[in-house]
């Protein structure tokens, strides 16, 4: 896949590309605290209602 340099040195690329890698970031983060944290926080709601 070829990509042009004046693509990545322009402004617009720049933006785009941090904009991309924040995304990920976030979208990492986020997948991975819900996955982990969100679990024990859901299950403890669930309990609360159950009982």
């Amino acid at each position: 896949m070829f990509v042009n340099e004046n693509v990545f040195k322009s402004e617009i690329g720049l933006y785009q590309f941090r904009f991309f890698a924040v995304f990920l970031v976030l979208f990492s983060v986020g997948w991975v605290f819900s996955s982990s944290s969100n679990v024990s926080f859901w299950s403890k709601k669930v309990r609360g209602k159950s009982r």
